[in-house]
């Protein structure tokens, strides 16, 4: 149970509960006590401005080696702030990937579905005769059962 009368201080503000608590598991492994203030509007689903802001607690005794933590591992990064990836490394990124493998494995497997459509339309013909087949079996039917006439 977490004691109530300890004074806690933000340390890091994030827009989602999936980023807070991944930096609550961060500041817990380095031994913090940690809490996360949820003041978004859950109601509303919004996820910026001032009513989707998540903050990390820590006691006030802490804050400044959380804060440490956060910039020593560059956890605070802002994604406005990176670097952006060049069309160069983008275009040797989607060369590099397999597509050959993943083009095949799609031609394999729609041959796989096309196989199974046939032999299914098959099974449906041997339980399901077309009319024509259904007349001619119901003809070859009935001259079986009429007896022949008596030859004199």
């Amino acid at each position: 149970m977490q004691r109530t009368d300890i004074p806690w201080q933000s340390v890091y503000s994030c827009s989602t509960e999936v980023e807070a608590h991944l930096m609550k598991g961060n500041l817990e492994s380095a031994g913090m006590t940690v809490v996360i203030l949820s003041r978004k509007d859950h109601v509303n689903v919004t996820t910026i401005g001032d009513l989707a802001v998540v903050d990390i607690m820590v006691p006030a005794e802490q804050a400044d080696e959380a804060r440490q933590y956060i910039a020593d591992q560059d956890l605070d990064r802002d994604e406005s702030t990176s670097l952006p990836v060049s069309d160069a490394e983008l275009e040797a990124a989607a060369l590099a990937a397999d597509m050959p493998t993943a083009e095949a494995e799609l031609t394999a497997r729609l041959a796989r579905e096309e196989t199974d459509r046939t032999e299914m339309a098959d099974e449906a013909d041997n339980y399901f005769p077309s009319e024509h087949e259904a007349e001619t079996d119901d003809e070859a039917d009935a001259d079986a059962e009429a007896p022949e006439p008596d030859r004199v």
